[in-house]
């Protein structure tokens, strides 16, 4: 399985100056790498054309996700997650903004689920569900649409501990 965590930011002054990736997306990235997945990970500014890169990290990815806090660069995620589930990929959604909104980030067509708390204690049974080996309902964290477009919501994961 590949997965691709994914941060996009506006491209400004400000950005540019406070350029790091966000320590959550390198925290679930080195949880996937460690447990033998295949893992993308990007910190993209939206210049001009980054779609063609974008569309190129992702070629042949099982499932996208996008961290982001709720602040201007909310809409560059979405435009993007627009754009690749056009495209017919799995988009998630992690970070703040989704783990306090899931209902407000569900409520877009384009996010099929969002994994709320750490990945430490979450993110590889959010892949196990992925791959048909785990119901979605013993996904800690998990929230989704069923095929009615009805929103679920599981609990929040425990917060992860020094060992993890």
């Amino acid at each position: 399985m590949r997965i691709v965590f994914l941060n996009i930011a506006l491209d400004t002054d400000e950005v540019r100056y406070e350029w790091t990736p966000p320590f959550g997306i390198l925290s679930a990235a080195s949880v996937a790498r460690s447990a033998g997945y295949e893992v993308g990970l990007a910190h993209l500014m939206t210049e001009p054309n980054y779609e063609f890169q974008l569309l190129n990290l992702c070629q042949g990815a099982d499932a996208i996700g996008f961290f982001f806090f709720t602040t201007p660069n909310l809409l560059a995620a979405l435009q993007a997650s627009r754009l690749l589930h056009k495209k017919g990929y799995f988009i998630f959604w992690g970070g703040p903004h989704a783990s306090l909104l899931p209902h407000v980030a569900l409520s877009e067509p384009s996010v099929d689920a969002i994994l709320r708390g750490e990945a430490e204690v979450n993110l590889l049974p959010f892949v196990e569900w992925l791959s048909g080996k785990r119901a979605k309902e013993k996904v800690p964290g998990l929230c989704f649409k069923d095929i009615n477009g009805q929103i679920h919501i599981n609990d929040m994961p425990p917060l992860a501990t020094e060992e993890q």
